[in-house]
């Protein structure tokens, strides 16, 4: 029988039966979100399928939630990327819709009320496997309006697969005398077993807790912005045996800035070596990373990692590979200068490099 995406159906196959809002699919099975919340899918072949309402428009909340500025709280502004913290199924029409007004935050959690003066703005609404480079720019201009307005503390809802890269962009170009906290949740909005709700509330109290700037060392800070950034930057991983033409291809494509995952202490095989150096000396900074999730890059103790030094290969210290891409590309967003990118890569920035290596 013909139904769409939002029709509730019922669909009965091996003797069980099921009820539900029919969801998007891209594997040919029928996907219900059922009333508990969670989706089910089911092989249509041999299914018996009965229609019972047609889709529904998103619902408007009957209750409206009037938001009032507590004197006595301080005031909180809630960014959203397109994350699920603020979202809301609407279980007539199968959606989960954005909440980023101050109304519809404190709806939606009401308990945030309790903790801090909400208002809401909307940045982005994507799924963060699309957050670029260019929108974090936006948010870093949009964190740095609000805290320049008087909010005393920002939380950013955020997707989690590429949190990292934004919390690591924000923190290279924001210097903030209030805390930024970004928040996601593991679970959608959509699930009983969501974490989305704990996880906003206690972002907020964070948000307002004096332990939180103390921690950070940024109660003092003079609130800057850096808004320039490279978008144009790489990570290459370097596996045993893997060409030099995969470096090679990079620079052949114009990326300007490179951030390659070495072995061990930092180190690429000999044959990599002419392409760093081909690399530097098309003025593209190539910064040596490692693939160990602890310890420090040295490529002063082996042969190798000496012939990468005299290419011009950057140390990352003990970053993240992630984190020495994101620096990189706000590094190159100040200067192209070699000289001066390897010594602001080679800065602290924001707790980015340990003082020393303790493993």
């Amino acid at each position: 029988m013909d139904y769409k995406e939002g029709d509730r159906i019922r669909v009965e196959k091996g003797g069980a039966a099921y009820e539900g809002v029919v969801m998007p699919s891209v594997t040919g099975h029928i996907v219900l979100k059922m009333v508990s919340g969670y989706n089910v899918g089911i092989e249509p072949d041999g299914a018996q399928i009965t229609f019972l309402e047609p889709k529904k428009e998103i619902q408007k909340p009957e209750k409206q939630v009037k938001v009032t500025k507590n004197k006595g709280l301080k005031n909180v502004v809630f960014i959203s990327t397109g994350g699920t913290i603020a979202s809301k199924i609407d279980y007539r029409s199968g959606a989960v819709s954005s909440q980023c007004s101050a109304d519809d935050i404190v709806r939606t959690i009401p308990e945030l009320d309790d903790i801090a003066n909400i208002r809401g703005r909307v940045v982005a609404n994507i799924l963060s496997e699309n957050m670029t480079p260019q929108i974090w720019t936006e948010l870093a201009r949009a964190v740095y309006e609000e805290i320049d307005n008087g909010a005393d503390g920002i939380v950013i809802a955020h997707g989690t697969d590429t949190m990292m890269y934004s919390a690591a962009a924000l923190a290279f170009m924001l210097d903030t005398p209030v805390p930024v906290v970004f928040v996601g949740s593991q679970r959608s909005a959509d699930r009983p077993s969501s974490d989305n709700v704990m996880n906003a509330i206690c972002a907020t109290k964070v948000a307002v807790s004096d332990i939180a700037q103390v921690c950070t060392a940024r109660g003092e800070t003079e609130l800057a912005l850096r808004d320039k950034i490279e978008p144009e930057c790489a990570i290459v991983k370097f596996t045993p045996g893997a060409r030099p033409e995969i470096l090679g291809n990079y620079i052949d494509a114009g990326y300007k800035g490179i951030v390659i995952e070495g072995t061990g202490l930092g180190h690429v095989s000999t044959d990599w070596v002419p392409e760093i150096k081909r690399a530097t000396q098309a003025n593209i900074p190539i910064v040596i990373a490692s693939q160990c999730l602890h310890g420090r890059v040295c490529d002063r103790v082996y042969d190798t990692g000496t012939d990468m030094l005299k290419a011009g290969a950057i140390e990352a210290e003990d970053m993240l590979p992630e984190v020495a891409l994101v620096k990189l590309m706000c590094v190159l967003g100040q200067t192209s200068d070699l000289s001066e990118v390897q010594t602001l890569m080679q800065e602290k920035w924001a707790n980015d490099i340990s003082d020393c290596s303790l493993e």
